[in-house]
């Protein structure tokens, strides 16, 4: 027997969903000892078996790269949070605390990644989200990021969703349309000023509401419009700033490829406003030294993103101003390849 296309995709659907069904009712029926939820609360992309959407990395390789061969890196973290009444610390506030991605977010060979748990089911949930509003009248956000497995930069995705009559919350998009990460937008540089031979003062331009929507998917539920403050703010107030970070290396060397916040030294600015200018100054210990800068957003309830955006261009700091020869030495293996034009 030949099956066609829309067979083997309809079998595929049924898959994906008899999954959600099996993992979902177990959570429905047992719930574990400590779960802070006494009803399941269901968090997931799939609605049904027509209604769907996949979390995409567009830059994996799924062959190559995929975590389970699917469109997401092994690299995909986020968390999920009763809006307005999350808490990155552990055992405070309605989120999913301790409950690792890996937990929720389950991969199929040769698709994208699916969002699949309950708010009761594990005893590492923090807290339930129906101490923030009747059932019927609550919002999540979720916050999932994910890597370039060619540059190691970070991209994001940011889904907010109201809840139904029953308290559950369904991820899934118009038309099954899937939430692809995309990158952040790289920091701007307004100008620099050296301060004496131990550092260098940096005004930036931080991103903007407009260019963080682009990876904002959101709902128009009046509970997540309201629950964040939204108003007139595109981001329904999940987006409360960002923070600047830089990175000191040696004068010289290749632009940086870890874009782990951990590994970025936090400029003390604070947290900025979108769309507003800020200052950081760094302190280079009188090295010769390239400074790149990033930032970090900072979402509702205090969260922040694991990963920091694309870094600037490079800022030199130091007693001594760079030799053109000096300024980056690019390794021949990252070379790129000249154009035919070049060529000529």
């Amino acid at each position: 027997m030949h099956r066609t296309q829309e067979g083997i995709e309809d079998m595929r659907k049924m898959k994906i969903f008899g999954l959600g069904l099996a993992l979902l009712a177990v959570a429905a029926v047992a719930q574990p000892a400590h779960a802070a939820c006494g009803a399941a609360y269901i968090v997931s992309t799939t609605f049904n078996v027509a209604e769907y959407s996949y979390v995409v990395n567009p830059t994996v390789d799924p062959e190559t790269e995929g975590f389970n061969g699917s469109t997401v890196s092994p690299a995909i973290q986020g968390f999920f949070w009763g809006v307005g009444i999350g808490d990155p610390a552990l055992g405070v506030g309605a989120d999913n605390g301790a409950w690792a991605t890996p937990d929720w977010l389950y991969t199929l060979p040769g698709y994208g990644a699916s969002i699949l748990t309950a708010w009761n089911e594990s005893p590492d949930i923090d807290n339930c989200i129906d101490t923030q509003a009747p059932a019927g009248s609550r919002c999540q956000a979720t916050f999932v990021q994910d890597v370039n497995p060619d540059t190691g930069q970070g991209l994001f995705a940011l889904v907010s969703t109201g809840d139904e009559t029953n308290g559950d919350f369904y991820l899934n998009q118009d038309g099954n349309a899937p939430i692809n990460l995309v990158p952040a937008a790289q920091l701007g540089i307004l100008n620099s000023v050296r301060n004496g031979s131990q550092g260098v003062n940096v005004q930036v331009s931080g991103p903007t509401a407009a260019g963080i929507a682009a990876g904002a998917y959101l709902d128009d539920d009046p509970a997540c419009v309201g629950a964040g403050g939204g108003g007139t703010d595109p981001l329904n107030g999940l987006v409360t700033g960002y923070k600047v970070r830089y990175l000191v290396q040696p004068r010289g060397t290749a632009p940086p490829s870890n874009f782990a916040a951990s590994a970025w030294t936090d400029a003390g600015t604070g947290v900025l406003a979108l769309g507003a200018p800020g200052q950081a100054a760094v302190d280079c210990g009188g090295a010769d030294s390239d400074v790149y800068l990033t930032y970090q957003l900072v979402l509702d309830s205090g969260f922040e993103a694991p990963l920091v955006s694309a870094s600037s261009t490079r800022t030199e700091c130091g007693p001594n101003v760079a030799d053109p020869a000096e300024r980056i030495r690019i390794a021949p293996e990252t070379r790129q390849k000249p154009t035919t034009r070049q060529q000529r």
